[in-house]
């Protein structure tokens, strides 16, 4: 729970180096996920050249791609709107994640963000899918 200051400090040395070593071409895996509201912290994660992210569901594609234009994006949907078959609210998250995705000109994995949460149903998969093909061409 550091602020980004403190995070560029502490945290981004350790992944930069680690990255260096261990995928040093921009094809490498480097994939970050964190449940957290990590917003504050996309313009230090940003420098690390991620090609994949998965981040809390307050973490939007608009957020992500203004500093890792290139990632891909698994997922932006709330784990317990997924779990409470809210289906309203999937809707209206596959149809945000979709819009966003349109205006930067690269899509998003349309999945929830962290964990399928214990107690999901089918209701819920179905909901997506449905907005997917309602939402997801462009």
């Amino acid at each position: 729970m550091l602020n980004a200051e403190l995070y560029e400090f502490f945290g981004y040395p350790v992944l930069k180096k680690v990255f260096e070593r261990f995928s040093p071409e921009p094809q490498h895996e480097r994939y970050q996920h964190s449940d957290s509201a990590m917003e504050p912290l996309l313009p230090v994660l940003g420098k690390l050249g991620f090609n994949g992210v998965n981040f809390g569901p307050t973490v939007t594609v608009d957020k992500i791609r203004e500093h890792m234009p290139i990632a891909r994006i698994d997922g932006c949907i709330s784990p317990m709107t997924f779990m409470d078959d809210n289906r309203d609210g999937i809707i209206a998250d596959v149809k945000r994640d979709c819009e966003m995705a349109q205006q930067f000109g690269r899509g998003v994995n349309i999945t929830t963000a962290g964990s399928v949460n214990f107690g999901s149903t089918l209701e819920g998969m179905r909901a997506i899918m449905w907005a997917i093909c309602e939402h997801g061409r462009f």
